[in-house]
Order: C-alpha cells, then structure tokens, then sequence
C-alpha cells in the first residue's frame, strides 16, 4: 500500500510539471542594487533604498508583494533573521526605491540583504541571491576626531600662492590653453617660477602596529583635489582620479574602501599621494575658481581606518599631526594643463612600513574647505579601456612620435619608456591630426616625464586627462612601437544598459 501511494504521489509531481504548475512563482528577483549599486561600500544616507529587477519565463507575469530582509551578518541572513529589518510581506508591485525602515544603521558597518517576491498568481519565489551594502559616516563624529590635514601652514602656504599669481597674471600665455591659445610648453610653465616654484605632489604616510590578527578594516578617505590611497606599498581599487569634483565650499566627497586584504598583523604603513585636482588649479581659467573668493586651497587630506580584529575589538587610525609628508615625483600637476612626473625624484618604499623618515617633515592642520562631507555614491572614474594606437608613426631626425588613437576620447596614454637617466618626454594631445595646431579644442594639451634609466619604466598620467584622438611623442629617442604604447580610454564607469548599431559607421562611431 505504502509503495502504491508512492507510486501515486510522483506521478502527480510530474503531472503538474508536464502542465506548467509550479509550486513556486513564475517570477524571481535579480540584480538587486542599493542606491542604485551593486554592493556599495559607504553608503551614508541613514533609509536607503532598494531595488531589484524581475525575470520570468511567462509573459504578463508581475510581482504582486515582495518582503526584505536585512541583517548584520551573513550568518544571520542565510537563518532568514533580518535583525536590521524584516518589511515582511507587502502588497505592492514596487521594485525600485523601496525604502529602508529598520533600526538606525551604524556607521562603518557590513549589512546583508535579500529579497523574495509574489507573483501574479500569489505564489512566493526563492530568496534571491545575498547583496551587500556598507555604511559610511554619517556625522562629524562619526570621523573620530580626524582633522584636515596639509603640508604647510596655511600662513605659509597662502602669501606664496597669491604673489605667484600676480605674476601670472601679467602673463596671457599661462591662462587655460583651451580658450586663451597659450604657447608654453609644461616645462616652460613648470620653470616659470624658477627660484620659488610651486610645491610637488604631497605624499603622506603613517605607519602603525597591529598587536592582534585582523579581521576586517574600512577606509574612509578625502583627498583634495585628487588622491590615490596606498597600503603596504600596494595602491588599493582601480579609481582614477578620485574624489569627483565639487563646488568643494559646500560638498566634499570622500571615499571608501574595504581593505581587510591589504593590513596585516605586526607594522602597517598607509601613504597618500595627493594631486592639485580642482581644488588647486594652476591654470588661471575662465571660470575663475583660482582668484579670491574661489574654493583654492593647497592639498589636504582627511581620513579615517577602522581596524575590526578577530576578538572583536576596534582601533582607529586617523589623519593628525603624527602623519608625516615630504615631496613626490608629480612636480607639476593641473587637470587643464597637464602634470609632469619626475621619476627621479621617487621616494623608494614611501607606502611601505619601516623606511627612514628623519628627512620628513610633520604635517600640519589645514583649514577645512568648509563643505559637508558626503560619501561618493557614483560610479567612479577608471581606466575603462586599453587598446593599442590603430596609427603610429615616427616622423623627423628627433624621431617624434606621432600617433593615432582611432576615436576621440578622454583619458591618456602610457608609455613603456627607454631612455636614459634624465631623459625629458612630452606627450601632445589634440583632435587634430596636426596635434601642434593651436586653433583647436584644448590647444596643447600636454604631459611630461623625466626618466630614471631603469628597465620597466611607464610613463603616464595620475592627477590630470585629455580630450584627444591624436597625440605627439617627443624627447624618447630610441624607437617606439605600437607595442609599447597603451590608449587609455578614461570615463566614469557606468553600467552599459543597451546599445546603437545602424548601417552607417560613421554613426556608429560617434555613437561609441
């Protein structure tokens, strides 16, 4: 009897698969974002919002309720606890901006999530995969006493800014070269203030000891006008050009990071570069932001670690005056007018734990740039694409190098340079297949570098980019390949959701 029975039941089973019955929903939940992110890390707004798409195989599905669960651990979330918050069953067809209504979210901290939804037929689906997102600061205190830091006084740093500039200004040639037609050359810019140039590429480090094994840490930094963040020698993400640009009296963006993978137990060093970016702009523009009453100020950085260890305890490292700064190999940077990248000057194991420092200088506290700090919730930039010139040829005794990127873009390009110790490279860049030719869109757009004479060297670009197609190698006087050239196709690293395609490449073209 007991086998018939059993016979009997699947038999059903297969009956109502054979006739399209499920005991789930035809519908699942998929691609699930937080403030319209995948994974974010930062998030600093206290409700944030979800969304997810939905897939089905059934035409004229809808998800007819949907339920969320958040909670503070994977563990937790995989026993269906969401101890941050559980919406439980709600009766709505809405997938996008669905608004967090938990407990009040702790800065620095992990949260997990999921979601199922009903279908049409009210048939509840499978959980969906977990998603991640974590918070980022929400208050002042929430930045652990931190101060903004610099490399000089502002007494100091101030009076030598403004007497530079009113030199400038009694020179034409050094308004932006976009709109002005400027004819200097960077190092002719670079060595306009000979006998008190403008200060280098700060770099700041702090090395601590970790006593204890660690089990995770979050970053959260800001680095005016650019940064790039390094630790034990090792650059953490592939951000280019960080943080996004502000009206920086009113908003500073920071960013953050999760860097269990980079400190470890015993000595710890974190270094970092900091460029002008906008906030320090060399170029005397059109819009003005460099005169008085604009938002110039030097390079300062603000920035918080919080160290988690196995036991459960917590340490913070934060930027104050135990942080030391001295000069860096960027000599001469502007986003308009390009930087110039002196390897020579490198400072060998600068991010690294255990070097000597006794040339250092203390930093000192720099004034804020008054804006509230916000996390940075976009896409960021990156380096998108490399692809190799689809035109490159050597012209001239000096074998210049000129060069076709094959589109117009944004970005840069590097360089495997071969030269001897002190060579001196520039990079033109235009849209003109005559990059020399001033009367263009951003006329002389440039980039430099200053060999070191040592295999593997790359030349390219940190703390500024170009709008180009074309661009024009001088001062490397062995020969460059196609090979030996990368194109850097540079832009805020936005999801493709569709594409164009028609018969007429030229459309095509622009269109990419």
């Amino acid at each position: 009897m007991f086998r018939m029975l059993k016979a009997y039941r699947i038999v059903y089973i297969l009956l109502l698969t054979l006739s399209g019955f499920s005991l789930f929903a035809q519908l699942h939940p998929a691609n699930l974002k937080c403030e319209y992110l995948t994974n974010p890390e930062g998030i600093d707004i206290p409700d944030p919002r979800f969304y997810w798409q939905l897939k089905s195989g059934e035409e004229g599905q809808f998800q007819s309720a949907y339920q969320i669960l958040v909670a503070t651990s994977k563990e937790k979330l995989d026993q269906n606890k969401g101890d941050a918050f559980d919406s439980k069953k709600v009766k709505s067809n809405q997938n996008t901006h669905v608004v967090y209504k938990g407990k009040i979210l702790e800065p620095a901290s992990n949260y997990f999530w999921k979601v199922k939804v009903w279908d049409k037929n009210s048939k509840a689906s499978e959980w969906s995969e977990t998603a991640t997102f974590s918070t980022g600061l929400f208050a002042d205190d929430d930045w652990a006493s931190a101060q903004w830091i610099g490399w000089k006084t502002q007494e100091e740093w101030e009076p030598a800014w403004w007497k530079r500039k009113a030199i400038e200004e009694q020179c034409h040639e050094l308004h932006l070269p976009a709109y002005f037609g400027a004819r200097m050359s960077l190092w002719e810019r670079y060595l306009f203030h000979y006998e008190n140039p403008y200060d280098p590429s700060p770099l700041m480090r702090k090395e601590f000891k970790a006593g204890k094994e660690i089990k995770s840490a979050k970053a959260f930094v800001a680095g005016i006008g650019y940064h790039e963040l390094y630790i034990n020698g090792k650059k953490v993400g592939d951000h280019v050009l960080d943080p996004g640009w502000t009206n920086y009296p009113q908003t500073v963006l920071y960013v953050s990071h999760d860097v269990s993978d980079y400190f470890r137990k015993g000595e710890n060093a974190i270094g970092v570069m900091l460029g002008r970016g906008n906030y320090g702009l060399l170029a005397n523009d059109h819009w003005s932001f460099w005169e008085k009453g604009g938002y110039i100020g030097q390079p300062k950085l603000k920035c918080r670690f919080r160290i988690t260890y196995t036991d459960d305890t917590e340490e913070d490292i934060i930027s104050d005056l135990s942080w030391k700064v001295t000069g860096g190999p960027v000599v001469y940077d502007d986003p308009h007018m390009g930087e110039i990248y002196d390897a020579t000057k490198e400072v060998r194991g600068w991010n690294e734990p255990g070097i000597d420092t006794d040339s250092w200088k203390k930093v000192n506290i720099a004034p804020s740039p008054g804006g509230k700090l916000r996390a940075q919730l976009n896409e960021p930039i990156r380096v998108v694409q490399k692809t190799k010139p689809a035109q490159v040829e050597t012209r001239g005794w000096k074998n210049e190098v000129w060069g076709d990127a094959g589109t117009n873009m944004a970005g840069w390009i590097s360089i495997k340079v071969n030269a001897p110790k002190g060579t001196r490279i520039s990079v033109y860049y235009g849209e003109m297949e005559n990059v020399m030719n001033l009367d263009q869109p951003g006329g002389l757009q440039q980039s430099a570098y200053i060999a070191k004479g040592v295999p593997g060297e790359v030349a390219t670009c940190r703390f500024s980019y170009k709008g180009f197609r074309y661009f024009l190698i001088q001062g490397h006087e062995n020969q460059l390949t196609k090979d030996d050239i990368d194109v850097c196709r540079v832009n805020s690293d936005v999801t493709q959701v569709g594409k164009f395609e028609c018969s007429d490449t030229t459309i095509n073209a622009i269109h990419q």
